[in-house]
């Protein structure tokens, strides 16, 4: 993909006094609106660590994404409102994965996750935090070094009522997804 469909800042990183510091691409927006995106492992050469917060906000198109596996970060509300997001494709090596990034986007139901192997048992940060944000049904594809995992997370809702005469408000739960993403730690 051309790197003139992204809008993107320049970082640098200080790994510590007296080194050279370590420049990365932030991706902070599209130049055009995409219906398959794949986010580059770099631009300009250099390697795209970073997702700001609200950078593909509102694509009313997108439909499947694919992320690198270099990401580190996934800013607040990156793919808030997306309507027409189904599925997403990223890497376990994700260790900040902000809220609400998938806030409103109803459709998505496939999640694919690449357990790399840099972390002997794979990381699973990234799909609790995915799960934490969700209520409805979702299905995750665990793709390990030596073979995948398929795991469906079926929906809930989680819903309040209001007991005027009592002064309390009541909650009920209704499905068994709260209990099934429950079992899952980071």
């Amino acid at each position: 993909m051309p790197e003139n469909n992204f809008e993107f800042l320049i970082e640098e990183k200080s790994k510590g006094s007296g080194s050279t510091p370590e420049q990365e691409a932030v991706i902070t927006g599209l130049t055009q609106e995409r219906v398959y995106l794949e986010v580059p492992e770099f631009l300009e050469g250099l390697p795209v660590r970073r997702i700001a917060p609200h950078a593909f906000r509102e694509q009313q198109h997108l439909r499947s994404l694919s992320l690198p596996r270099n990401l580190r970060s996934v800013g607040a509300f990156a793919l808030y409102n997306c309507p027409e997001l189904e599925e997403v494709d990223l890497h376990d090596g994700i260790t900040d994965f902000h809220n609400g990034v998938f806030r409103h986007d109803l459709r998505l139901r496939r999640i694919r996750i690449h357990i790399n192997g840099d972390n002997p048992g794979g990381s699973f940060t990234v799909m609790k935090d995915i799960l934490s944000e969700s209520d409805t049904r979702l299905q995750f594809c665990l793709l390990f070094p030596d073979g995948e995992a398929r795991l469906t997370f079926p929906g809930y809702l989680y819903a309040f009522n209001e007991n005027t005469m009592a002064r309390t408000i009541q909650f009920s739960i209704t499905g068994s997804g709260m209990v099934y993403r429950e079992c899952v730690r980071r």
